[in-house]
């Protein structure tokens, strides 16, 4: 008996437990199949607001674009870091727009493209977006478009947004967007080659040939969030750039806030009287610690816009005024070719100067016994073939400095030096050993190349006296490294700054919680008193009610009283009268 009862428990289980794993996969398909039509519904909505873009010069470059405006696009600048002669956009549904740059910022790395039709279909614009959202991202992924691909935003803020999203060729420019279909930002590049080209595009047999940079970090990437891709936007269209705040003043960490090591003349900070030494501690109302805080803030501000700084003079609380200034944008090569000779720095290459290592280009002297007077940097293949150096290889001259022999012999800014003497020369030490082996007031031939053509110049070199002039030189360049390098560790900083301010915050919110509990607390205990007391009120005044309808009834009650004597007197008076009628004899009669 017993062992038919098990026999048949064991069957059961084995029945419901089929039945519950047959209806698990049910589910899970159910769950997949609503997923898809989400995703195809996004795709669906997001696709008329995106573009291929395409420039074309004996190769292809190619980007996503996102349609701001009926007539305007978006794009990532990567698209025409080489020269092109045409560009254009590509729809959904095939048609081929042309297309021309309205404006550009390096910063961003955004552009924005116009057409003369107004047929595009702007992208809708999201108002919040928070960490841990999930995300699609629609563009251009290889050969693919429109394709889309989803990820989740890992880290956002004001300036960026990373997500756990790949980057594929033709991404960068790519909408980042939530389940609604609206833009919560675009894709700039992959995360740790965020400010490099993303990808190279080349024909090759009448198709794109892709090749890109790899890391260990191919699942993360960059993406520039909707309100500042709107802000840039708006003044690209409105200037052909993008208008930021400029102090005059460089600045380094200091004991209390943030140390101003130097003014520029005729700036904002030397006109609202800023000084060396002085200590910012808030600007705009924002308390500051590092240098890039400061940075950050001052960039955001427009030109011709009061701030108010407040810092420590001497140990002393002062408080400041500045209009800013506008930010000049660096000067690219082509700019610095029309420009005046003498001291003129090349700030930016902008077709490379993402590409280049940051510190291996970059080539200083300390006390040769003669030198030129400038600053070089050594040419790599790709610098060679843009500027059409057929040796491929040389020195670009960056800076001339002033009364050097450099400038009196006429060198320029972006001359690139191929040969000095009868000797190539490929690096710097090769120049500098053509140099030392010159005699006293010896003249040597250097040829360079100047806008593409080979041209002579006759110099002769400066002698050893001015040593410790390129110490100096060696000393501020250093402190660019040191910059820089600060500038490679902010990523870190910045952690350790975000984890330091999830800390106060979380220690802000449970002294808030305790303040708010102790505050609830005090009120319930107040409300209970207050019960306590108008109940007793209450109390109080129903007693009294009660004692005034017991006088009104004890009064009712002496009236009633006074009333029932009253007619008893009268009975009495009655009955003795009728008394003393019975007690009379009858008066006489006949």
């Amino acid at each position: 008996m017993k062992r038919l009862i098990m026999m048949i428990f064991s069957m059961l289980v084995l029945f419901f437990t089929a039945n519950m794993n047959m209806s698990l996969p049910l589910h899970a398909a159910s769950d997949i199949s609503k997923f898809e039509k989400e995703v195809k519904g996004i795709l669906k909505s997001v696709s008329p607001s995106i573009v291929k873009v395409v420039a074309e010069n004996h190769r292809k470059y190619v980007a996503t674009g996102i349609a701001v405006e009926r007539n305007h696009v978006v794009s990532n600048i990567m698209v025409i870091r080489q020269r092109y002669r045409d560009i254009y956009i590509e729809t959904v549904d095939g048609n081929k727009l042309p297309a021309r740059v309205v404006g550009k910022d390096n910063n961003s790395s955004l552009i924005l493209l116009k057409t003369n039709k107004r047929s595009l279909t702007p992208i809708r614009w999201a108002r919040t977006y928070d960490v841990g959202d999930w995300v699609a991202v629609v563009g251009v992924f290889y050969k693919k478009f429109p394709a889309i691909y989803q990820g989740m935003v890992s880290s956002a803020s004001d300036e960026e947004l990373i997500l756990n999203a790949p980057v594929a060729p033709g991404s960068s420019g790519s909408a980042v967007v939530n389940k609604k279909g609206e833009l919560v930002g675009m894709v700039r590049g992959r995360f740790g080659f965020a400010f490099s080209p993303d990808y190279t595009y080349k024909d090759h047999s009448s198709e794109i040939l892709i090749q890109g940079f790899r890391n260990k970090n191919q699942n993360l990437c960059y993406a520039v969030p909707a309100k500042k891709v709107n802000r840039i936007t708006d003044d690209l269209k409105k200037y052909g750039k993008v208008r930021r705040g400029w102090l005059g003043v460089l600045l380094t960490q200091g004991k209390d806030g943030v140390k101003i090591t130097y003014v520029t003349r005729k700036s904002p900070a030397d006109t609202a009287g800023l000084r060396k030494d002085d200590e910012v501690l808030k600007v705009d109302g924002k308390s500051v610690r590092k240098p890039s805080e400061v940075s950050k803030i001052i960039k955001g501000l427009k030109p011709h816009q009061e701030v108010k700084m407040e810092l420590l003079r001497e140990k002393e609380p002062k408080s400041v005024v500045v209009v800013i200034g506008e930010a000049k944008p660096r000067r690219s090569v082509w700019a610095a070719l029309g420009g005046k000779e003498g001291d003129v720095e090349i700030r930016e290459l902008p077709e490379f100067r993402e590409s280049l290592p940051k510190l291996e280009n970059y080539i200083f002297r300390l006390g040769a016994s003669r030198t030129l007077g400038v600053d070089l940097m050594a040419l790599t293949p790709e610098l060679a073939n843009e500027f059409n150096v057929k040796e491929g290889t040389g020195l670009m001259i960056s800076k001339v400095y002033k009364n050097t022999a450099a400038e009196k012999a006429g060198f320029r800014p972006s001359d690139i030096i191929v040969k000095a003497g009868n000797k190539k020369i490929k690096t710097n030490s090769d120049l500098r050993k053509v140099l030392n082996e010159l005699e006293d007031d010896e003249t040597v031939d250097i040829q360079v190349y100047r806008k593409g053509k080979l041209m002579k110049i006759s110099v002769v070199p400066d002698k050893d006296k001015k040593a410790s002039f390129w110490f100096d030189r060696f000393r501020d360049t250093m402190k660019d490294i040191k910059i820089r390098v600060d500038d490679q560790k902010q990523l870190e900083l910045d952690a350790e700054e975000q984890l330091r301010k999830q800390k106060e915050k979380l220690k802000e919110i449970r002294e808030k919680y305790l303040e708010e509990a102790k505050l609830a607390k005090q009120k319930a205990l107040e409300n209970y008193k207050k019960y306590l007391k108008d109940a007793e009120l209450a109390k109080q005044k129903e007693l009294e009610k009660y004692k005034q309808v017991i006088e009104k009834m004890r009064q009712e009650q002496e009236k009633m009283k006074k009333e029932m004597e009253k007619l008893k007197q009268l009975l009495e008076k009655q009955e003795k009268k009728k008394k003393e009628k019975e007690k009379s004899p009858p008066t006489g009669g006949a």
